[in-house]
C-alpha cells in the first residue's frame, strides 16, 4: 500500500484515506459498503491516551447527509497511515461484521503485511500487542497464520485476501466466533490440488525437495538447491528426468503458493518436555457439555480425534507435558478413573514416529478413481513418500532462550506459518514479529499488575470483597473459583447488554420468563452459562434485583469481579494457583509490589538474553544446525509433515495394534493404497508390550463402503487388532508451545505441586460423586464370526466403480425431491410407477425401496434396542434376540468393549424385556441401554439451499458460520425469517383399529405371506409376473393406511450419517430443534418414546417423548458440526445424548449362531407370538420358567405350517 509518502496534514489525510479506499477496492475486486467517508484531525483530549482498543484513537459518527465522519488523534502522527487503512478496510464490511473482534484482529494483520515497510511499523505492533481485545488471539499464535492471506491462488490471480473479504460480503452476520477459516481453507486447497492435477510435474519436484531435504538437513536459498540437483543427479542419489530449468520453476511455485515447505519435527523428550499418546474415555453418565468444560481446563492436552459411541465420549489426543509433571499427571488420570469419571484413561510413551504420504492422490488419475491401485499403470511408485522419527527418552538441551523456543517454534510449522524455500532473511521479520508479541506480552502482564497493586492498595472495599468471596468459594480450588468469577463477569456484561436492548426494564416475573424462553443474549454460547443454576438463582434474585434497585452498587459489584478476575487472570499467567498464596497476595498488597518488582526485572534480563539485534541470518542458521546436530537431533526434517493439510478433506481411521515386525510390513504394503498413513510405536505406560498407534486417511466414501473398510482392516490385522473405529478429526490442530511454562531466567520448565491437586478438585465440582466403575472386559470371539472377508483391492474396484458423479445437478436434485415426495401416489397409479421404473434417474439415484408397516395396525409394535455390556461373555445372544428380532448390528470400540443395536418385533406397548432387566439391574452387566419405538416421524429433503456453483460445478456447501447464525435466529429471535422448509410428517399411531388386530384378518395375511425379507427392495417390484401379486398386496395395504414406502437414496454425495438419539426431551423443545434442523438438506427426526439407563442410575428411567435425529452431510470435516450442535442440546437441557455414525450389520454373526436353518428364507417373526383370543392381544414367548431357567423360543414357529396353509387358502382365493 502507498498514499502517504510525505508528511500527514489535515490538507492530505483525505487524499490518503481515498486512495487506501480505491487501492484495497482493485485488490478485493470489490465497492466499499461505506462510500462517503469524511477524514480529518481531532483535538487530542478527545481520545484515549493510547491504542487500547480495536477501533482506537479514531471518533466515528454520522452525519445529517448520510456520510460518516471520522477524526483522527493527532497524538500519535507515526500511527496515522495505519489508523487511516484499518478504517478504509472496515468500510468494505456490513456493519453487523464492524465490532466482530476477531474480525478486527484479522484486519489489523493485514495492515502489518500491507505497511511492512513503513518506518514506525514496529512501534505500531507493540502497541497492538497490548491491547486487551487482542490477548486471546495472540495467546492462540493466531498472528502466526497471517501469511495466509499473501497466498495467491495457483494459476489465477485470485488472492486468499479478496476470497475472504467476497465470502464476509455474503455471510452479513454477527456471530460471537466466526469460523471462517475452514471455508478458507477448503477453496484455497481445492485450487491447490487443481493446481497439482494440471502440473505433475510439481509432484516430482516436491520428491526432489524430500530426498535434498532429508540429506542436507537444512533449507537455504534456491541458488544451493540448484547446486544439490546437481551434485545428487550425478552422485546418484538422485534419479529423475525432469530438467534442471524446470525443478527452478517448479520450487519457485510451490513457495509462492504452497503449504509444502522444510519443516522438522521435534523430539520433545530432548529439551526436557514429554510427549505421550492419550485416549480418554469418559463414564456414560457425565454430560457432554461437562466434559467439554473439563477438557477446556485440562492443562498441556491436545485434542486430536473423537469418537462418537453410544451415550460415552471418546477423546483421542496427547500431552505435551514439562518432564516434572510426570507423576502428577498419572496421579490424576488414575484418581479420575478411580473416581469412576474416566473409563480409560490410557497413556503412550512414543518411540517413533513414521509418515508415508502417497503423492499419486493429486495427479490426475485421482480425478477418475477414489481409490489408486498401485498396480495401475498410471501408479509410481516413486511418488509414496515416507519419513522416519525416533524419539529418545534423554533431555539433552534442558537450558534455552527465548530465541530458540522461537525458532522451534516456527521450523515445525508449514510455510504459511513457518519458514518456506526462500532466502532466510525473509524469515527474519516472522521471527522478529513473535519476539515482539512475547515482550509486549510479558510488558502487558506487568502494566496489569501494576493496576492490581493500585486497586488493592488503595481500595479495601474491593480488596476484602475479594478475600470475602474467594473465602466462600475456596473448597475446590483454584479452576473452579476461576471459572466462577470468569462466568460471573460475563454474565454480567451480557445483563447490562440485554437491558440496553429493552426499552425499559421488566418485571421480575417477565425478565424470568424471558430468560428461560429466549436467554439473556442472541448468542447461544453465552447463554450456556445459565446451565449452572446457582448462576442463574444469582443473576435472578441478585443481579438483576440490584441493577433495577440501585445501578451504583450495581456498578460496584461489576468492578469488584473485574478485579477479582483480573488478580486470578494474572496469577494464571504467573503459574500460581494455590489459594492460600493468592489471599496472601491480595492481603499484603508489598507481595504484589514484589511479583510486580521481579516481573520486571525478568523481562529485561529476558530481553538482554535475547535482544532483538540477535535475530540475524547467521544466528538462526547456527542455532538451527545446533538443534539438528545433536546426537539423537533435537530436531529432524520432516517435509512431508507440510503435506498433511492436502489430507483434510479426508475421511480418518484409527487403529491400535499389537507391535510386530510383520504388522508393520502389512502397514506399509497398505501406504501405496492410501493417501497417507502416520504411525507412531509407543508404549502404554501400563501396559508390558509396545503397539502401533495409526492413523489412515482415506477417500470419502458411503456407509456400506466404511463398514467393509472396517472389515478388511479386522481380518488384515485379526488378533493383533486392539482397536479401529472412524474418528471425527478437526483436521489442521492447533500450534503446540510450551513457552508459556518456561522460565527463562533459572533455565527449566515451571513446576506448581498445586496444579493437578485443584484441577482434580475442579473435576469434583463439575462432575459430582464417584461414579460406578465399568471394568468392561474383552469378548472372546474371532474376528472371522463377526466380519465378512473381503480383500482390499475387491473394495477398493467396488468403490470406484459405484463412484458419484463428481458435480451435482439442479435439475436432477429437483426431480428426485419430487419422486421422494410423490413415491406412494406414483406406486399406487400402475402406469405412473411403470413410467417412473423407466427413469433413468429413478435408476440412478434410487439404491432401493422398502415397505415399512404400520406395526401398531395389527396390535404390534417395532421397539430399537441400543446396549453396551460389561461383559459380553455373560451374555447369552440368543436369549437376547429372542424370536422376533428384525435385525442385529454392532458396533466394536475396541475388543473390551462392543455396542449393539437391535429391532425386534413385540405385541403392542409390550416389549420382552424380561432378560434385559435381569442384566441390568440384577447382574449390573450393562453400562449404557435405550429402547425407543417411534410415534411420529418428520422427514426433510432440501434441495434448494447449500450448495454453491462454481465454475461450472455444483457441490454442497455447508458452511458452519451460517449454520450457527440461523440457529441463533431460530433459537432467540421470535420472527424466524429463515424458515422456509417444511418437514413431511408421518404419524405411526394414527391408524390403529382394534378390530383389526386378528391373526385372520386378510391384511394381516398378506403381510405375513412377504414379511420381512420380501418388503426390502421394491424398486422394480412388477416388472416380473411373479411380483404381480406382491405388487398388489403392498398397493393394498398402503391404500389402508397400513404402511408406506421408504426410499433410500445414493450418489447424492450426502456420504456421512450422524444419527443422535435424546431420551427425556421438554415438549417446548421440540419445535425449535426441528426448526434448527431444517438447515441441512436430508435430516429425518423422529419423536420417540422408551425408557433408557446408565450404569450411575438406580433404577431405568422412562420417557414419554424423546427425539431420534438423523443427519446426513457432505464430505467435508463435521467436527464443528457436532461440537455446535451438541452446545444446542446442552442449551435445551439434554443431557444424555447417545451418539452414532455406524453400525455393522450382524448377518454373518447370525449365520454362525442359526447355522441349521436359512433365516432369509425361513425367519418368520410375524408368525413367532401366540394370539390370545380372549384378551385380543398378542403375547410374547416366556425366556423363563418358574425356576428361572432359560427357554430358548424357537425361531421357527411351530404353528409354522397352519398359517402357511392360512395364507395358501387365501393366495388360492
Amino acid at each position: 500500500m502507498e498514499g502517504f509518502k510525505k508528511t500527514i496534514s489535515n490538507k492530505n489525510v483525505q487524499d490518503i484515506f481515498d486512495t487506501f479506499i480505491n487501492q484495497i477496492s482493485i485488490k478485493l475486486n470489490l465497492l466499499p459498503l461505506i462510500e462517503k467517508v469524511k477524514v480529518s484531525f481531532g483535538k487530542e483530549n478527545e481520545f484515549e491516551p493510547a491504542l487500547v482498543t480495536p477501533r482506537g484513537l479514531v471518533l466515528a459518527k454520522k452525519s445529517a447527509k448520510n456520510e460518516i465522519i471520522l477524526k483522527i488523534s493527532p497524538k500519535f502522527p507515526e500511527f496515522v497511515p495505519m489508523i487511516l487503512l484499518r478504517e478504509a478496510y472496515l468500510c468494505f464490511l456490513h456493519k453487523s461484521l464492524r465490532n466482530n473482534v476477531r474480525l478486527q484482529f484479522f484486519i489489523y494483520m493485514l495492515i502489518e503485511i500491507d505497511l511492512s515497510r513503513e518506518k514506525k511499523i514496529e512501534k505500531w505492533k507493540e502497541a497492538v500487542r497490548r491491547i486487551n481485545a487482542f490477548s486471546q488471539f495472540f495467546d492462540s499464535r493466531l498472528d502466526s497464520g497471517n501469511r495466509l492471506f499473501q497466498f495467491k491462488f495457483p494459476n489465477s490471480e485470485k488472492t486468499i485476501i479478496s476470497t475472504f473479504f467476497h465470502y464476509l460480503r455474503n455471510l452479513n452476520m454477527d456471530i460471537s466466533q466466526l469460523y471462517f477459516y475452514p471455508n478458507l481453507m477448503r477453496i484455497y486447497l481445492n485450487g491447490l490440488k487443481q493446481a497439482y492435477k494440471e502440473n505433475e510435474d510439481l509432484l516430482e519436484t516436491i520428491r526432489i525437495l524430500d530426498v535434498i531435504f532429508n540429506e542436507v538437513k537444512s533449507y537455504r536459498a534456491l541458488l544451493d538447491y540448484k547446486l544439490y540437483y546437481k551434485k545428487f543427479k550425478e552422485n546418484g542419489k538422485l534419479e529423475t528426468s525432469l530438467s534442471l530449468r524446470r525443478f527452478i520453476s517448479n520450487v519457485r511455485w510451490i513457495s509462492r503458493y504452497s503449504f509444502c515447505s522444510p519443516i522438522y519435527l521435534l523430539d520433545w523428550n530432548t529439551i526436557g518436555l514429554s510427549f505421550y499418546i492419550t485416549h480418554l474415555r469418559f463414564h456414560p453418565s457425565l454430560p457432554w457439555y461437562k466434559i467439554k468444560l473439563f477438557l477446556k481446563q485440562l492443562p498441556f492436552f491436545v485434542v486430536t480425534q473423537f469418537v462418537v459411541s453410544g451415550f460415552s465420549r471418546e477423546y483421542y489426543g496427547y500431552f505435551v507435558i514439562p518432564s516434572s509433571y510426570d507423576k502428577d499427571l498419572k496421579r490424576f488420570l488414575k484418581a479420575t478413573k478411580e473416581n469412576g469419571f474416566l473409563v480409560t484413561a490410557d497413556l503412550f510413551s512414543v518411540l517413533e514416529n513414521r509418515l508415508f504420504f502417497n503423492l499419486n492422490y493429486l495427479s490426475v488419475s485421482a480425478d477418475n478413481h477414489r481409490f489408486i491401485s498401485n498396480k495401475s499403470r498410471s501408479f509410481n511408485e516413486k511418488l509414496v513418500l515416507k519419513s522416519s522419527h525416533s524419539y529418545t527418552n534423554s533431555c539433552l538441551m534442558s537450558e534455552l532462550e527465548l530465541l530458540d523456543f522461537l525458532i522451534l517454534e516456527r521450523a515445525r510449522q508449514v510455510s504459511i506459518t513457518g519458514f518456506g524455500f526462500e532466502r532466510r532473511e525473509s524469515t527474519l521479520s516472522t521471527l522478529k514479529d513473535d519476539y515482539i508479541t512475547e515482550i509486549s506480552k510479558q510488558k502487558k502482564i506487568i502494566l496489569a499488575l501494576r493496576e492490581l497493586l493500585k486497586e488493592v492498595s488503595l481500595n479495601i472495599e474491593v480488596r476484602d470483597a475479594c478475600l470475602e468471596f474467594i473465602n466462600k468459594n475456596k473448597r475446590y480450588g483454584y479452576f473452579t473459583l476461576y471459572e466462577r468469577v470468569s462466568q460471573i463477569k460475563d454474565l454480567i456484561s451480557q445483563l447490562k447488554h440485554f437491558l440496553r436492548t429493552i426499552n425499559a426494564p421488566l418485571p421480575s416475573a417477565k425478565f424470568l420468563n424471558r430468560i428461560n424462553t429466549k436467554g439473556i443474549s442472541p448468542n447461544l454460547h453465552q447463554n450456556l452459562f445459565l446451565k449452572n443454576k446457582k448462576l442463574k438463582k444469582y443473576l435472578i434474585r441478585k443481579l438483576y434485583p440490584l441493577y433495577i434497585q440501585d445501578k451504583s452498587k450495581f456498578l460496584k459489584k461489576e468492578h469488584i469481579f473485574t478485579v477479582l478476575f483480573k488478580i486470578l487472570d494474572n496469577c494464571k499467567d504467573l503459574k500460581l494457583y494455590d489459594i492460600n498464596s493468592i489471599r496472601n497476595i491480595i492481603t499484603n498488597p508489598n507481595l504484589f509490589e514484589s511479583l510486580y518488582q521481579q516481573k520486571e526485572d525478568r523481562i529485561k534480563q529476558i530481553s538482554s538474553q535475547s535482544p532483538l539485534t540477535e535475530i540475524t541470518t547467521s544466528e538462526v542458521e547456527s542455532r538451527l544446525e545446533k538443534f539438528s546436530g545433536t546426537k539423537p537431533p533435537i530436531i529432524k526434517p520432516c517435509l512431508l509433515n507440510s503435506l498433511i493439510t492436502l489430507t483434510a478433506d479426508k475421511a480418518v481411521f484409527l487403529l491400535i495394534l499389537s507391535f510386530k515386525p510383520t504388522i508393520l510390513a502389512k502397514i506399509q504394503k497398505l501406504a501405496k493404497k492410501f493417501p497417507s498413513i502416520i504411525y507412531y510405536e509407543a508404549k502404554g505406560n501400563q501396559f508390558s508390550q509396545n503397539y502401533i498407534y495409526c492413523t489412515i486417511n482415506i477417500p470419502y466414501m458411503e456407509l456400506k463402503h466404511q463398514n467393509k473398510m472396517l472389515s478388511v482392516f479386522h481380518h488384515l490385522f485379526d488378533e493383533n487388532l486392539v482397536s479401529c473405529t472412524p474418528v471425527i478429526s478437526p483436521g489442521i490442530t492447533q500450534i503446540v508451545s510450551r513457552r508459556d511454562f518456561y522460565d527463562f531466567i533459572y533455565k527449566q520448565f515451571f513446576y506448581t505441586p498445586y496444579l493437578f491437586e485443584h484441577l482434580f478438585n475442579y473435576c469434583r465440582y463439575l462432575f459430582g460423586e464417584n461414579l460406578p466403575s465399568l471394568g468392561e472386559k474383552k469378548w472372546d470371539i474371532p474376528n472371522s464370526t463377526l466380519f465378512e472377508n473381503i480383500g482390499i483391492s475387491d473394495l477398493m474396484k467396488d468403490i470406484n466403480a459405484s463412484r458419484e458423479e463428481k458435480s451435482l445437478n439442479r435439475r436432477k436434485l429437483s426431480e428426485i425431491g419430487k419422486i421422494i415426495n410423490n413415491i406412494e401416489d406414483i406406486f399406487q397409479n400402475r402406469s405412473a410407477w411403470t413410467e417412473l421404473k423407466r427413469n433413468a434417474l429413478y435408476a440412478q439415484f434410487v439404491k432401493s425401496l422398502i415397505f415399512e408397516p404400520f406395526y401398531p395396525c395389527f396390535g404390534l409394535q417395532k421397539y430399537h434396542i441400543y446396549f453396551r455390556p460389561i461383559d459380553m461373555n455373560n451374555c447369552d445372544l440368543r436369549l437376547l434376540l429372542s424370536n422376533s428380532f428384525l435385525s442385529f448390528r454392532f458396533l466394536d470400540v475396541n475388543r473390551s468393549s462392543y455396542c449393539f443395536m437391535i429391532k425386534y418385533i413385540f405385541p403392542y406397548n409390550n416389549p420382552n424385556l424380561s432378560y434385559f432387566n435381569w442384566l441390568t439391574l440384577s447382574k449390573k452387566n450393562i453400562s449404557e441401554y435405550c429402547l425407543y419405538t417411534i410415534i411420529r416421524e418428520h422427514r426433510l429433503y432440501n434441495f434448494e439451499r447449500n450448495i454453491e456453483q462454481k465454475e461450472g460445478s455444483t457441490a454442497w456447501n455447508l458452511d458452519i458460520s451460517q449454520f450457527i447464525n440461523y440457529s441463533e435466529e431460530v433459537i432467540f429471535s421470535s420472527k424466524n425469517s429463515k424458515i422456509l422448509a417444511k418437514y413431511i410428517n408421518r404419524e405411526y399411531m394414527k391408524y390403529r383399529k382394534e378390530e383389526d388386530f386378528n391373526p385372520h384378518h386378510a391384511d394381516f395375511l398378506d403381510l405375513a405371506s412377504f414379511y420381512p425379507e420380501e418388503i426390502k427392495n421394491l424398486k422394480f417390484v412388477g416388472n416380473l409376473p411373479k411380483d404381480e401379486n406382491l405388487y398388489h398386496k403392498i398397493k393394498n395395504l398402503i391404500s389402508h393406511r397400513k404402511g408406506f414406502l421408504k426410499l433410500k437414496l445414493s450418489k447424492l454425495q450426502l456420504d456421512q450419517k450422524v444419527v443422535f438419539i435424546l431420551p427425556s426431551v421438554k415438549s417446548s423443545a421440540v419445535k425449535p430443534l426441528l426448526d434448527v434442523f431444517k438447515f441441512f438438506n436430508k435430516v429425518k427426526v423422529y419423536e420417540i418414546e422408551g425408557e433408557y439407563y446408565l450404569h450411575s442410575f438406580l433404577e431405568v428411567k422412562t420417557f414419554e417423548l424423546g427425539l431420534c435425529i438423523k443427519i446426513w452431510f457432505p464430505n467435508i470435516d463435521i467436527d464443528n458440526f457436532i461440537e455446535y450442535i451438541s452446545e444446542i442440546f446442552a442449551y435445551f437441557n439434554i443431557d444424555h445424548v447417545f451418539m452414532y455414525t455406524k453400525f455393522h450389520e450382524g448377518k454373518k454373526y447370525l449365520k454362525d449362531l442359526f447355522e441349521e436353518r436359512d433365516l432369509r428364507n425361513d425367519y418368520k417373526p410375524l408368525l413367532n407370538f401366540e394370539w390370545n383370543p380372549v384378551d385380543k392381544i398378542w403375547m410374547s414367548p416366556k425366556l423363563f420358567n418358574e425356576d428361572f431357567t432359560p427357554i430358548y423360543p424357537s425361531l421357527f414357529s411351530s404353528e409354522e405350517s397352519k398359517s402357511s396353509n392360512q395364507i395358501e387358502k387365501k393366495l388360492n382365493e
